[in-house]
């Protein structure tokens, strides 16, 4: 298949960019070729090579609204060309640039082009606070009933996001496919020979969480357990990697609860890096609220956690309860509260000397159906089913 993929995300400011360079580099491998549009709001030069990969990057004003405006319209001409010089198989795009691609639907009709345009959604909006957030909500919310009017599918990242669209907006369950999120097994591998030692060796347990730092992520509660852990376990760390809202917050919580000694943050570093800073973890920690936005999710740093043999500490959401079910690497939290996150984190510790037994059960576990391989034929196989 021929794959014009119009991505809006910053390859050089985004976190979460690694979900669509792997899976384009999944599909590359399974002989389809990829044309990935991304946004960028600076002048530098993506120095990541991806062999093959047809990379197109559109330069946009760096500030809100005017980044949006000036990549849509952007695409809204460019995407019309592309379409018939590239005359790809499949458009799939973003649901804030769906609208813009009525002119390329257009052109498919009236040259009698056979272009399926798949609208992916890899998201349900997180919050509604500010006027920004709450158009964003309105136009995601608005695309997928245009898109059941308009494209010929929809692609969604969990089987419970798929059964909440097609019972909501009444979109056919043919309609809509499911790739969730996977790991490189070759990145996020635990016997590679070249891992750094970036901190020295420590005897000390260590609880780790990566990612976006927001309010609503569960954060809070677990420095809070950490209270509780610490007067038992001194020995126990939780270590926190990634940048967000939230930083300065969880920075000073762990300093107004006097746990210094035993959080530690680090801000984000590149994907490469982050198999690194796993491997000096014995644990992984995601503690997500019962919110529906994480109730339909697929974090990427599950995968990656099992990927580098590190057993999973997790609350019981659906997004963890209907992969881990028979995962023998997951600790279920009772929920998010402070005492129960405290109590998993003090299971986990207590059961340190199985830890690498559960943990090679869990690498297992991802290699099975949750490698960006498998993703990557799960879209291959809903797109050819359009």
């Amino acid at each position: 298949m021929n794959i014009l993929w119009i991505a809006q995300r910053d390859l050089h400011h985004d976190l979460n960019i690694s979900t669509w360079l792997e899976m384009t580099k999944a599909l590359l491998k399974r002989n389809h070729r990829v044309t990935l549009v991304t946004l960028k709001t600076s002048k530098a030069k993506y120095i990541h090579q991806i062999s093959n990969l047809s990379l197109k990057e559109i330069s946009a004003i760096n500030r809100y609204p005017l980044v949006a405006i000036t990549f849509h319209l952007q695409v809204l001409i460019f995407c019309l060309f592309w379409q018939l010089r590239i005359r790809p198989d499949i458009i799939i795009t973003h649901p804030m640039t769906a609208y813009f691609l009525v002119p390329a639907r257009l052109a498919a009709k009236f040259f009698r082009l056979h272009t399926k345009f798949i609208l992916d959604i890899r998201t349900l909006p997180v919050r509604s606070k500010t006027i920004s957030e709450k158009i964003k909500n309105i136009v995601n919310y608005s695309s997928i009933r245009f898109a059941n009017c308009c494209f010929h599918g929809i692609a969604v990242i969990t089987p419970a996001l798929k059964r909440i669209i097609s019972e909501q907006f009444h979109v056919s369950s043919d309609k809509i496919g499911v790739w969730m999120s996977g790991v490189n097994i070759d990145v996020f591998q635990p016997q590679h020979q070249n891992f750094r030692s970036i901190h020295p060796t420590s005897s000390r347990f260590r609880v780790m969480y990566h990612g976006v730092l927001a309010e609503n992520r569960g954060l809070i509660e677990t420095i809070q357990a950490m209270q509780s852990v610490k007067e038992l376990f001194p020995q126990i760390e939780l270590f926190i990697l990634g940048k967000g809202l939230a930083y300065r917050q969880l920075i000073e919580l762990a300093g107004q609860l006097k746990l210094t000694e035993n959080v530690h943050f680090h801000n984000s570093v590149d994907y490469n890096l982050i198999p690194d800073y796993i491997a000096q973890a014995d644990v992984g920690i995601i503690p997500l609220p019962d919110l529906l936005c994480w109730q339909v999710s697929s974090p990427l740093k599950l995968f990656e956690y099992l990927a580098m043999e590190k057993p999973v500490i997790v609350s019981p959401i659906e997004a963890h309860t209907s992969v881990l079910h028979d995962c023998a690497a997951a600790f279920f939290l009772k929920s998010t509260l402070p005492e129960d996150i405290s109590e998993g984190i003090i299971k986990a510790y207590e059961m340190r000397d199985q830890l690498d037994r559960l943990g090679s059960k869990g690498r297992e576990f991802v290699m099975e159906k949750f490698t960006w391989d498998h993703q990557a034929y799960q879209l291959e196989k809903f797109a050819a089913s359009l």
